[in-house]
């Protein structure tokens, strides 16, 4: 199970972007309305900001390759992992992104789309005629780019200045539903502060700050375009309720930045690999909007044998009879440790009705996981997958939270894959009219 923590976050927020992009009109979904933060702007950094709408808004083409890394100590467990990309742009609105092994966006001028290498999974979309406004591009497509590729998300912007300040806004609270009125009364801080070296040559720096992390952005002081990103998550992750964060860091370095770049039409041609399956409004209905966990709905749960933190065997058919919710989650993960203790109250208010919770962790060290449940006061049943995840794979967990709502009868009623603002209500809802 790949831990990579911007790997993770992505395909939560594809799980959340296909819910919500792609919801059938006859079960109409909005999304929460956002919170806004503000953006304090030094004098300084605004010319930077500037110079940098001039230029990327100058582009007519842009060649782009780099790493993507992500460098962690968390809970004791120190991580190392690094991706490569390579993208290419021709004004105003021709291009194309490739995460090795994750994920392909691009636009042919007509198209734009988005594939999930891993599950051979799209969505395509009208493109739009020129360079636009983030909200009014095609959410799915563009908030991949903007989250992979910022450089590329800048060159497809009306305004990369703006789009610089919103992405970092908006990534301040898109994982947590708890964000403070304190906090949104920060807002962003936005500084240009000393010069940078990498190698032998200077660089422009931005220092962006707010609930969600600090953003520093490295400037080409003569083309104006970004070098290197990197966004300090430990904030974030210690402000979601992430215990033992002592480092959290992704980095973007772009290793080429051509422009102008020779770029045809040719390499922006889209045609979906042999295979792939289109997330229409139609798939989603079909598939419930979660995946290939999505299959297990309807049939009997898969029968597993697991230890608790006793050392207890619990068997999954000795569940009969009950509701039973069987939720995946590890210590290092975010978005989990910002679940489990909506799930914890969940059943401390329904235990009393029969209600049966179990927690499976897939850490890889068992040994965190006690001191987590310890510290984070978490009383429903917490048992272990840790080795070879085969109950975890069984049930065809692909991203973690999943949260897997078992009638008494013992046939699965829903999957959820990750956590928005809406699961909680909706999850009470289906495990009442199990309950009934």
């Amino acid at each position: 199970m790949k831990r990579t923590f911007f790997i993770a976050a992505l395909f939560l927020l594809m799980t959340w972007m296909f819910a919500f992009a792609e919801t059938p009109a006859t079960q109409p979904v909005a999304p929460p309305a956002p919170r806004k933060l503000t953006a304090k702007i030094s004098p300084e950094a605004q010319k930077t900001l500037d110079e940098m709408k001039a230029a990327y808004g100058g582009l007519t083409s842009l060649e782009l390759a780099g790493t993507t890394s992500f460098d962690s100590d968390i809970s004791g467990k120190k991580g190392h992992e690094t991706d490569t990309f390579t993208a290419g742009f021709k004004a105003p609105n021709q291009f194309r992104h490739e995460m090795k092994g994750n994920m392909i966006a691009g636009s042919t001028g007509e198209k734009a789309y988005v594939l999930s290498v891993e599950d051979n999974t799209f969505i395509q979309k009208d493109a739009p005629k020129d360079r636009v406004a983030a909200v009014d591009a095609p959410r799915s497509i563009w908030e991949v780019v903007t989250l992979q590729n910022p450089s590329l998300a800048m060159a497809l912007a009306m305004d990369a200045g703006t789009h610089l300040i919103d992405g970092a806004t908006a990534f301040a609270v898109a994982g947590s539903k708890e964000t403070s009125a304190a906090d949104v009364e920060k807002g962003t801080v936005v500084e240009k502060v000393a010069d940078v070296k990498l190698g032998e040559k200077s660089y422009t720096v931005l220092k962006l700050t707010n609930v969600g992390g600090d953003f520093t952005f490295l400037v080409e002081p003569e083309s104006h375009l970004i070098r290197q990103v990197t966004i300090d998550q430990t904030k974030f992750l210690k402000h979601i309720g992430q215990p033992d964060v002592k480092k959290a860091t992704i980095t973007v370095d772009y290793t080429t930045s051509t422009t102008p770049a020779k770029m045809t039409d040719a390499q922006f041609a889209w045609t979906p690999p042999a295979g792939a399956r289109e997330l229409t409004s139609a798939a989603m209905a079909k598939d419930d909007g979660e995946g290939a966990a999505a299959a297990l709905v309807g049939k009997p749960a898969p029968d597993f044998k697991l230890k608790d933190l006793d050392g207890k065997e619990v068997s999954m058919a000795d569940q009969k009879g009950s509701v039973v919710i069987v939720d995946f989650w590890a210590t290092w993960c975010g978005p989990c440790v910002e679940a489990l203790p909506h799930l914890n109250k969940l059943y401390e208010e329904k235990k009393a009705a029969g209600l049966k919770v179990l927690a499976v962790s897939v850490d890889d060290e068992k040994e965190k996981v006690a001191p987590f449940v310890a510290t984070n006061r978490l009383t429903m049943r917490v048992l272990l997958d840790n080795e070879e995840q085969k109950v975890a794979e069984k049930y065809g967990v692909q991203g973690i939270p999943q949260t897997v709502i078992i009638g008494k009868d013992g046939i699965v009623k829903k999957v959820f894959v990750g956590t928005g603002p809406q699961t909680d209500d909706e999850m009470r809802k289906i495990v009442e009219e199990a309950m009934k």
